[in-house]
């Protein structure tokens, strides 16, 4: 599965996209030669492909907005916001699934724009079948859907149930998105799998499926519980960036026990092993992790990664993983390498709780259940606030638990009613905008602003938590720069709007939009480098020096090329090692910034 805009992550050009899209995916992946010498030789690649429509990757988008057709302009990669764009790429791509083109609900979205949203998107989602209707073997398609909150999605499902009574050939089933920032919010997680699941007739639940997007490994089994049938996630991939094994580890039965008292997990490692899993568990799932120098002595996983790397050496991988360069003093290999087969462990392992999910399914003793209950019971990822919430609409599942014996992981009658009307914390009160435009704040024509006494205009990009300051990244470089916090005036690269000073972090305009900045987005990075021009040539005199602390390539390369045109500034880290957001957090990249700022200070008077 991928989405159909994630050519955009990649330094692809629109002639490039034309070859992708000349032949279907199947084809560009068949025949071809091993990528290193110890894997295997790939096999021709036969399975469904599952095609998304990028909406994330649209939202808010210069470049790809209408078609000139209906009033927009023209792009060089000639594709547009519009169902028929977006499915001629994917059935270019040859896919066999797809999901609709939607318009995503980032989490505070007023309501007014919420509802636009929602009706588009269904919108979208018929005028989709409708143009497959006549297609002689259409891809299955799944409808996407968002909602923050039981009503909302059940409402988004019913009605497009509702205005889809003539179409039916490809339709398949619903995908629910906006879900990855629900995964610490595992209560409404439930509500939203809840609602949309309650929304489909019962005569046609069997024949819809439901998918969710961005969610699986520790939660696979509770949302199959619930009614999911499919799932998708990069977690696995996002927890090999931070060099850490998923350790997913089946409970040691009772019966194991006793014939093997000195039985570790690891011997009854997830892989090959025959263990016993519907035996009475001391425990579930653990779902812990553990970082590549930590890994145990009597680690026995024996997934097809864990086997090549065993083989390799952990030693070998340890070296080269921690080590400064990106290749080990022989050459041989390389830290993406061990990098691409963590990820590769981490993938076995999701899969193996899809699979052992599918062998409780097929059971018919409420194995599902028993499973899911024993997770909670060890509270395995917030699976018992969960579980309890899920029994608060649906009395029979809190049935069940109570036949069982797990009275605790229910919500008590004289409790379900108060909870139904209790509505979970936002994740952010602050509520968002997508109607927001460049001409909502533009620093150059406020007339309250002026620049202190501060000696550095310190430049660096936007981050989605606002207030800015509040933010993951601008914490690290505060962090870094502590020390000459009085003579630092802090400036944010807006892709929305170009420079922010930081003293207008907190206006509505400021916290309320919500927009990235994308290499493709030609002219909104020509507007951006023209503001801070301007304000460079405004205001940059006033400092004794321009620094600017940027690391991922889209707003680095506007930085630069402001500075550039204003003739003045320095961009650092000077030579970073990649130009992606993981070197704003790498240690020598802050303390380069650091001892810039030192040098700077120390050796020239203030003005």
């Amino acid at each position: 599965m991928f989405q159909a805009m994630s050519f955009l992550d990649f330094n692809i050009t629109p002639k490039s996209l034309e070859n992708w899209r000349s032949k279907p995916i199947h084809d560009h992946f068949t025949d071809h030669d091993p990528v290193k010498p110890y894997h295997p030789q790939p096999e021709s690649f036969t399975k469904p492909l599952f095609v998304d429509s990028g909406g994330f990757k649209l939202l808010n988008s210069d470049t790809f907005g209408d078609a000139p057709t209906e009033g927009g302009d023209d792009n060089d990669w000639s594709i547009y916001t519009n169902p028929e764009s977006i499915l001629d790429l994917q059935l270019d791509y040859g896919a066999d699934i797809i999901a609709t083109l939607d318009y995503p609900i980032p989490p505070n979205l007023n309501d007014e724009e919420t509802t636009q949203r929602m009706e588009d998107s269904i919108d979208s989602a018929i005028r989709c079948l409708e143009l497959l209707e006549d297609q002689p073997d259409p891809p299955a398609v799944y409808v996407a859907i968002h909602g923050h909150d039981y009503e909302t999605i059940n409402w988004y499902v019913g009605t497009f149930l509702d205005r889809a009574t003539h179409i039916d050939k490809s339709f398949e089933g619903f995908a629910i998105g906006s879900l990855v920032p629900l995964r610490t919010n595992v209560e409404m997680l439930v509500d939203i799998v809840q609602g949309a699941k309650d929304a489909i007739p019962a005569d046609r639940e069997n024949d819809l499926g439901l998918h969710l997007f961005g969610i699986s490994g520790k939660f696979t089994a509770l949302l199959t519980l619930l009614g999911a049938d499919s799932f998708d996630s990069s977690s696995y991939m996002q927890a090999a960036q931070f060099k850490k094994f998923i350790n997913r580890e089946i409970g040691v039965s009772d019966e194991e026990l006793v014939r093997n008292p000195n039985a570790s997990t690891h011997d009854l490692g997830d892989f090959g092993v025959d263990v016993d899993r519907t035996a009475d568990a001391r425990w579930a799932a653990d779902w812990s992790k553990f970082t590549a120098d930590q890994i145990p002595d009597d680690w026995g996983c024996q997934c097809p990664a864990c086997e090549n790397l065993r083989r390799i050496g952990f030693e070998q991988v340890q070296g080269t993983m921690y080590d400064s360069e990106s290749y080990d003093r022989d050459g041989e290999y390389m830290k993406s390498d061990f990098y691409a087969l963590m990820s590769y462990h981490n993938f076995c392992v999701y899969q193996d709780e899809m699979n052992h999910v599918r062998e409780l399914i097929n059971d018919s003793g409420g194995e599902l259940l028993e499973y899911v209950a024993k997770m909670a019971r060890n509270d395995v990822g917030n699976i018992k606030r969960a579980l309890k919430r899920a029994t608060v609409r649906d009395r029979e599942l809190a049935q069940q638990l109570k036949e069982r014996g797990y009275n605790r992981l229910t919500a008590d009658q004289s409790d379900a009613e108060q909870e139904r009307l209790d509505l979970d914390i936002p994740i952010d009160d602050q509520e968002i905008s997508l109607e927001h435009t460049p001409e909502d704040f533009n620093i150059l024509q406020r007339k309250d602003y002026q620049v202190g006494d501060e000696r550095v205009l310190l430049v660096i990009p936007c981050s989605q938590t606002k207030p800015y300051s509040n933010s993951r990244t601008h914490r690290v470089v505060a962090d870094a720069t502590a020390e000459w916090n009085d003579q630092i005036h802090k400036v944010t690269v807006s892709g929305m709007y170009g420079p922010v000073p930081e003293q207008y972090e907190n206006i509505s305009q400021i916290k309320s939009y919500e927009y990235v900045l994308t290499n493709a987005e030609k002219q909104r990075q020509q507007l951006v480098v023209d503001r801070l021009v301007s304000y460079l040539e405004e205001y940059g005199s006033q400092f004794d020096a321009i620094v600017g602390y940027a690391t991922s390539k889209t707003y680095r390369t506007v930085i630069e090329q402001a500075f550039s045109e204003y003739e003045d500034g320095v961009v650092l880290p000077k030579d970073p090692k990649m130009r992606a957001l993981t070197e704003h957090f790498r240690t020598t990249n802050l303390e380069e910034l650091s001892d810039h700022l030192d040098d700077v200070l120390s050796s020239t008077p203030p003005q």
